[in-house]
């Protein structure tokens, strides 16, 4: 509401540069850019003072219909999408700092059953980062959830139960969110899913669908005695025909077929703190994936099948806090997309070279002890056949950046509060337009 002087017979209004005009009952925004808008205004009395002008800072957001959901509990894990009910529309599933898990359809109402909370007796710093996984685990037609807690492995169905065999207990603390594949594929596959997640004691576990190790060397023959905190990744980067895991822990990265044992020529010790996810990508169109990490060291590394690494990048001032792949510009090149401890983001082509106009400064709240960590977004969301960057900051916006550096039109987008995870974007509600989720 605008309210002026108890006195005042008019009460004179403009929106951001536009000519003033008289306020009567009401004003239509619809009109108006999404984005950020300033009204100014002052009251008139009958004699002809003016009021000392006053102004009100709008912000016109473009929300789906039932959002913004808000949880009962902060949220800083990514959220996961999928059509779990087969109604052809997208669902969003999240865990809270408390370790409920949560159930939404593409209009904002939670499914029966849910919230479902997987422990009881939650510990916020333990649950905060771990991301739900979404997939058929057991070939019979239906979405299951899988998710970690502290020391536990959950699979639940859409309404809110256990899967047979699960949850499962792990030794030691899970530290990384899970990763869902079926790693035999194209092997005589049974098409069931695996589930690989990593532990604080340095041990890789690999699970069947029903909660049984996936042979006799795991989680053993993963004992690496350094807490894996990053989530494993899973390709043929030997061209073998066999999938090979990949994690990072420490300064070295390690690879394994799916039967646990180890590919010849690893682990291999960058002899700096890996601070990234692994990424698999053809960087330099030989037909095989590399395998990309960030350091703490500012390198930027690039790590073939046979162990041979090369560094594409050098970060002096900082250390490399996330990156990710793609062909930005629709020129079948891979390019390398990465931000940085202090707070800059990177475009990079596949030699290392700095695209124009970058590096980006990223906002950043310096009261808050948050800086921007979390991995950025690639996606067109213009339709221009180029993907522009989209990454959350501290000062509660997410940005969205093309390929010259330029800020998208519509971008930063406002939030009611402070964004700590990576945001998805899907169709979500299959409308042929690109959504945006964050939490």
């Amino acid at each position: 509401c605008i309210y002026c002087c108890y006195f005042a017979v008019s009460l004179m209004y403009k929106i951001d540069e536009e000519a003033e005009r008289e306020y009567s009952l009401s004003f239509n925004l619809k009109s108006y850019l999404l984005g950020d808008h300033t009204i100014t205004y002052y009251g008139i009395d009958k004699v002809g003072n003016r009021e000392k002008e006053k102004t009100i800072k709008l912000y016109l957001a473009n929300y789906l219909d039932g959002f913004p959901y808000r949880a009962e509990n902060e949220i800083n894990s990514s959220p996961n999408c999928l059509d779990i009910d087969k109604d052809g529309k997208l669902d969003i599933c999240f865990l809270d700092n408390k370790a409920n898990l949560y159930l939404v359809d593409h209009k904002g109402k939670i499914f029966p059953n849910f919230p479902v909370s997987l422990v009881s007796s939650p510990q916020p710093m333990i649950h905060s980062l771990q991301s739900p996984a979404l997939a058929d685990i057991d070939d019979d037609g239906n979405i299951e959830i899988i998710v970690a807690t502290k020391n536990k492995i959950h699979v639940l169905d859409k309404k809110g139960s256990y899967l047979p065999g699960w949850p499962k207990d792990i030794a030691g603390d899970i530290c990384s969110s899970v990763l869902v594949y079926d790693i035999e594929e194209g092997l005589n596959s049974d098409r069931k899913a695996e589930i690989i997640v990593g532990d604080s004691s340095g041990k890789l576990h690999v699970l069947n669908y029903n909660g049984s190790y996936k042979g006799s060397k795991w989680p053993d023959t993963s004992n690496i005695g350094i807490p894996i905190t990053k989530s494993a990744t899973i390709g043929d980067i030997n061209l073998d025909k066999k999938l090979e895991i990949i994690i990072v822990a420490g300064s070295k990265i390690f690879a394994w077929w799916y039967c646990g044992t180890p590919l010849p020529k690893f682990p291999i010790n960058l002899n700096s703190i890996i601070t990234t996810e692994p990424i698999l990508v053809d960087i330099d169109k030989d037909g095989y994936l590399e395998i990309v990490v960030g350091c703490e060291d500012g390198n930027i590394y690039i790590i073939r099948y046979d162990a041979i690494k090369s560094s594409v990048f050098r970060h002096q001032a900082s250390g490399i806090s996330s990156i990710v792949a793609g062909d930005v510009n629709d020129d079948s090149i891979i390019e390398i997309v990465a931000t940085t401890y202090d707070n800059k983001l990177y475009l990079l082509n596949n030699q290392g070279n700095i695209f124009p106009n970058f590096p980006i400064l990223i906002p950043n709240n310096q009261q808050l002890l948050v800086t921007n960590f979390h991995l950025p977004v690639l996606a067109d969301i213009t339709g221009n056949n180029n993907l522009e960057i989209i990454l959350w900051s501290s000062d509660k916006k997410i940005y969205a950046y093309d390929i010259q550096g330029n800020i998208v039109p519509g971008f930063p987008k406002i939030t009611d509060g402070h964004i700590t995870s990576s945001p998805l974007i899907t169709d979500l509600d299959k409308d042929g337009k690109a959504d945006l989720i964050a939490t």
